[in-house]
């Protein structure tokens, strides 16, 4: 957490705050009033698709409209440097330094320039690394990599050589498909159990998750917007695996009690040389630094406190009762005068065995993506689905890849629309939770239509993604019955799990309320929220139990102090047979089945 004085805690807990940005762009000093409202953000990870991850090189991003500053065609490369300022007690002004940026890329609008602009970590994306066979101890690989891509190190070499494995020498195995400065720095940041970012000076940081076990804030349920999204079980690791690529088996290593997740760190090109002789290992000291992670996953909306750093561990207080989860921050999302989004990401080790997380899919299903293998992911929707003038969710699709791929995203779905005239249809694609521009119309009279749907598009390696289709009828109604959306997600690289991943998605939306006079105040929100499973299950004897039914609705009750949550449980594998026997009662369940 960058450092701030007690007096600008004191002025952030207030519910009236005074900010201002100041700055410069190239040459030209800035303040808030160069940028149209709302349109500053700054967005970084240390981690990415959910999961938690060593060696992660992000590039910070900068997004703004500006004003009143006009550099004609010459904005690339220009270097933004910003602050953030809150008002004091005492009226006086402490800023905290919000990076270094550098413009990539401008366009001229009639409201401003849009400009976007990376940090540093984009020196080390075009420079090449230059070196076939390489030999040095980690802080040699990053001194060097500091010389190519022209950036400067935040640490000393006391301070690398402190790191796990900081004082083991490695050699570079030729045969990599390391071909930029940032593809090395992964690699010798997963080595050393760290992640690397561009620290508010413009250096490059390296950071480890866990550095600060205490937590350096306590977020409290009255700044928690909308109370936010806190999972009910700790990440912890206690194996990994990598893939020895000379005798072409993974080398796995793990504790006395592995009840944790296995972390895979894939083809390492730096720990090749070590074999897989267990005794002194580098990957011990790896699964060591993995061992410092013990956080709860969580999504929270704030007001904006630029104080906060990746890896800070925060304390979430009182979630449910006095339980308050301690959480890491691995993304951020920020917004001048606007919502500050922090994350931290994992998996639940209860669900270990049914591939919930990324590495533990990959790990497991790796060979079916290998060649020229096309794997498909499908979709039928499970219950009618009634379509009308806002968007409306047809197809859900969660898949993982293992390579760099394109997938084709092909749909048919069957409908029937009431309309007195003409309607008019647009598809909605979601990717990622990304809105994609590219949105298809199609123009029905009343009756039975069938829409064809085709979309493309390129996936990164060794990640999970989810693709939403949702679907708008303006000028009429429509609907669209159970089995009638057949969908499906194809492509190389593709890696497919017939097991469930143990995730449930919850919303839930309050109406609007207003205030009479002010000032007024809102205590708390008193409300309830329930869950319904949607379909029945209908089994004969001896029929595979993929889904169990609730035979109570679950109805936690939320006072809007936190999210309202399930206790997420193992999903096994087991057999009509196994549950209920012929004598017409309910057999007592395995000892390992665990509820």
């Amino acid at each position: 957490m960058y450092p701030v004085s007690d007096a600008y805690l004191t002025a952030l807990s207030r519910p009236a705050k005074v900010r201002r940005i100041t700055g410069t762009i190239g040459n030209r000093q800035v303040t808030e009033a160069n940028f149209v409202s709302g349109s500053l953000r700054i967005y970084n990870a240390c981690s990415e698709d959910n999961e938690i991850k060593i060696g992660s090189v992000y590039m910070g991003t900068l997004e703004a409209v500006v004003k009143g500053v006009d550099y004609l065609r010459n904005w690339y490369g220009k270097v933004v440097t910003l602050s953030e300022g809150l008002k004091l007690a005492d009226g006086t002004w402490e800023d905290v330094p919000l990076g270094v940026f550098r413009v990539v890329e401008a366009n001229h609008a009639d409201d401003g320039v849009h400009i976007t602009a990376y940090d540093d970590m984009r020196r080390c994306d075009i420079r090449k690394w230059t070196h076939e066979t390489f030999v040095g101890q980690p802080y040699d690989y990053l001194q060097e990599i500091c010389n190519i891509a022209h950036v400067t190190l935040a640490q000393t070499e006391t301070e690398i050589k402190a790191f796990p494995n900081g004082l083991k020498g490695f050699s570079l195995f030729p045969e990599n498909d390391i071909v930029t400065c940032r593809d090395m720095l992964f690699w010798v940041c997963q080595t050393i159990g760290a992640i690397a970012t561009f620290n508010r000076d413009g250096l490059l940081d390296i950071r480890r998750y866990g550095d600060y076990q205490e937590p350096v804030a306590t977020i409290g349920s009255g700044t928690r917007w909308q109370g936010g999204s806190i999972s009910d079980f700790e990440t912890y690791y206690t194996s990994l695996t990598y893939d020895d690529v000379q005798s072409g088996e993974p080398f796995e290593i793990g504790e006395e009690t592995d009840d944790g997740l296995v972390y895979e760190l894939g083809a390492n090109p730096l720990l090749q040389y070590y074999g897989t002789d267990p005794v002194n290992h580098p990957a011990w000291d790896i699964l060591e630094s993995l061992q410092a992670i013990r956080f709860t996953p969580f999504n929270v909306d704030l007001a904006a406190c630029p104080a906060y750093d990746l890896c800070d561990v925060i304390e979430l207080a009182n979630v449910r009762g006095d339980w308050s989860p301690v959480g890491c921050i691995m993304e951020y999302s920020y917004q001048f005068h606007g919502t500050y989004t922090i994350q931290g990401f994992g998996s639940n080790p209860a669900l270990n065995n049914v591939k919930s997380s990324t590495d533990k899919a990959l790990v497991g299903l790796k060979n079916q993506g290998k060649g020229n293998t096309i794997q498909y992911y499908t979709f039928t929707n499970g219950r009618q689905i009634s379509v009308g003038d806002t968007y409306e969710e047809i197809v859900h699709i969660r898949f993982a890849t293992v390579s760099e791929t394109l997938a084709v995203f092909q749909a048919e779905v069957h409908l029937d629309v009431d309309t007195v005239d003409v309607a008019s249809a647009t598809i909605q694609y979601e990717y990622n939770n990304e809105i994609i521009t590219y949105l298809p119309k199609e123009t029905w009279i009343d009756g039975d239509h069938i829409l064809h749907l085709l979309y493309y598009f390129q996936t990164e390696g060794g990640a999970e993604n989810e693709l939403l289709v949702s679907l708008k009828l303006e000028g009429g109604t429509g609907w669209i019955d159970e089995q009638n959306v057949h969908a499906m997600i194809w492509g190389q690289g593709l890696v497919a799990s017939d097991k469930w991943d143990g995730r449930i998605n919850l919303e839930g939306n309050l109406p609007e309320f207003g205030f009479a006079t002010s000032p007024n105040t809102i205590d708390y929100i008193n409300g309830t929220a329930s869950v319904n499973i949607i379909e029945n299950i209908n089994l004969s004897f001896d029929d595979e139990v993929e889904e169990v039914e609730l035979a109570v609705t679950p109805v936690p009750e939320n006072n809007y102090d936190g999210a309202p949550y399930i206790n997420k449980k193992a999903v096994y594998d087991l057999y009509w047979s196994d549950v209920y026997d012929l004598s017409g009662g309910w057999q007592e369940l395995y000892e390992d089945f665990n509820w």
